[in-house]
């Protein structure tokens, strides 16, 4: 297993070790007194015993390439390489030993040794695709929900996920206004649960992921309008219909305008309350009183001018920046235009549910009425000044994010910061909302996000599927008895295992657990050890002493 030599002075001894079988791969302990003797590098080739000193050149040999798997850095895809890797392995004066593995520079982690499809690095070194895909398929493949990665999803690789994701869906229109979050009533529960899909699941989605990107950087300007941008700039003159003022009653809208409308409700339940708060104390109430609401609405939405989260602030300005001139929206105003509809669909829902439990006809009417006014609501200067005091406060953020000093976040910090965020957004029932929707389709569609990401390389595009009662969905017997992990059990037998990376792999950090797994083997069983060669039974002690040594 290994050959000794004097080189240098007379009591330096300094091991070296030839890989030739998974058993022999390993590094051993050497001891250097001599100082001089530091940065002595010594190679071993089967043939030959070459010695680099320092201060001398390196000499190669063909036989002394390192292994790398195919596609990796340095190795052109499909160049298999039968020569041994060999470990090269410096002395320090401390007498501590640091294993150098000549592997280009490149050492193939295990989790990209055992599942190579999934893990491994991309021969052209973009990894974004494959970073977006691994996380969907973390999230998939657990029992439970794991919100910190459902956040860490959305925002990953310059949030490309949520970018893809607005492009995708963004423009589709739904057919219908039903919503896919209902209550069970299981065990006297009022609270909102989501089931099956319903046609509006889309708009859920891109909520779900509007929510995430918000509270991740609420001091940003631009954190929703960097995944808007790909959407704006494909969109035809046409699709910006939506947004003119005789639109303001349809609820045939995009995914894209629902999924805002939707954001904007927590923060413009407020000015509902102050309505109901005047209709329930008798001061507005019939139709004679709509101006009256219609001024007492007005005069409350000065309070949503510092509740605006700016991010949300700051994209609805942009989408001002994007539409048309041929878009005459409320107002004139895409930004009040945006407010006004999502107050216009709050009171709607709101006097349905009058409508279901049999409310007052005067005070169904009332809101009716009260929703009319909205859709001719003209540019006033009181409206002007909403408008102009949103302008001063995104431009007051900007400013303060120029004069605010960097702070790097390290990656345990940013885990904190992602578990910490999005549990508290999950305390919020809008939000647990459009986040469990957004979870639910990462578990059914994470095919899809492989295939669109182009981590996956299929010639069938997969479809994109809406999710059903359970959480996750069913297994597909097929594919069991067809596969066994990713490998197909009709080509198991011609799976090449690669073992000399995987050792390498194995002892670049030996573990205790590992140690363990070695004592299985049967030179250390007491009733199979008679069966084995006394040559083996030396090797197997002298790896178990430098495992013992190492770990």
């Amino acid at each position: 297993i290994s050959s000794l030599s004097s080189t240098g002075s007379r009591d330096t001894k300094i091991r070296l070790i030839e890989v030739k079988s998974p058993i022999s791969n390993l590094e051993s302990i050497s001891e250097s007194p001599d100082p001089s003797t530091q940065s002595t590098l010594v190679q071993t080739t089967p043939n030959s015993l070459k010695q680099t000193t320092p201060g001398s050149s390196k000499q190669t040999s063909p036989t002394n390439q390192a292994l790398s798997t195919p596609g990796g850095p340095g190795t052109p895809s499909g160049r298999s390489s039968t020569t041994p890797k060999l470990l090269r392995q410096r002395t320090l004066y401390s007498g501590e030993v640091e294993p150098l593995v000549s592997v280009d520079q490149w050492t193939p982690t295990w989790l990209e040794l055992v599942e190579p499809k999934l893990f491994s690095r991309p021969k052209n070194g973009d990894t974004e695709c494959y970073t977006v895909y691994l996380i969907s398929k973390l999230i998939s493949s657990n029992i439970k929900p794991t919100w910190s990665l459902v956040m860490q999803l959305c925002i990953a690789q310059n949030k490309a996920f949520s970018s893809n994701m607005i492009l995708q869906m963004g423009a589709f229109i739904p057919v219908s206004e039903y919503s896919s979050s209902s209550s069970c009533g299981y065990s006297v529960c009022s609270e909102t649960c989501i089931g099956a899909a319903q046609p509006d699941w889309p708009s859920l989605v891109l909520q779900g992921i509007l929510w995430c990107l918000v509270f991740h950087d609420e001091t940003s300007t631009s954190a929703l309008s960097e995944v808007f941008e790909p959407l704006f700039t494909k969109m035809k003159p046409t699709a910006w219909s939506c947004l003119d003022r005789n639109k303001v009653w349809n609820f045939e809208r995009p995914v894209w305008v629902w999924a805002v409308l939707n954001l904007l409700e927590p923060y413009t339940s407020g000015v509902i309350e102050e309505i109901l708060e005047s209709i329930e104390s008798g001061r507005t109430w019939t139709l004679g009183h709509v101006a009256q609401a219609k001024d007492l609405l007005i005069e409350s939405l000065h309070s949503v001018v510092d509740l605006l989260p700016l991010p949300l602030l700051g994209l609805l300005y942009y989408v001002q920046e994007f539409s048309p001139d041929t878009v005459s929206p409320l107002c004139e105003s895409i930004t009040l235009h945006l407010l006004f509809s999502s107050l216009y669909t709050s009171f709607h829902n709101l006097n349905m549910v009058y409508r279901l439990r049999n409310v007052q006809a005067e005070k169904t009417s009332f809101l009716q009425a009260l929703n009319e006014s909205i859709c001719n609501l003209q540019s006033t200067e009181e409206l002007r000044q909403i408008e102009d005091d949103m302008k001063c406060r995104l431009q007051q953020a900007k400013l303060d994010l120029l004069s605010m000093p960097f702070t790097k976040i390290e990656d345990n910090m940013a885990n904190f910061k992602t578990d910490y965020v999005v549990n508290e957004l999950l305390e919020e029932r809008s939000a647990y909302v459009g986040i469990t929707a957004l979870y639910r389709f990462v578990c059914y569609n994470t095919t899809w996000i492989g295939w669109t990401s182009g981590a996956l390389r299929t010639q069938d595009r997969p479809t994109m599927r809406p999710w059903n009662n359970s959480t996750h969905p069913p297994p597909n017997p097929g594919a069991i008895m067809n596969k066994i992990g990713c490998i197909d059990v009709s080509s198991l037998m011609d799976y090449q295992v690669t073992w000399t990376n995987w050792i390498s792999s194995t002892l670049k950090q030996p573990v205790p657990f590992l140690l363990k797994l070695f004592l299985n083997r049967p030179a250390f069983s007491v009733v199979e050890s008679q069966y084995v060669k006394k040559e083996e039974l030396d090797k197997h002690q002298h790896i178990k002493e430098a495992l013992h040594q190492r770990i």
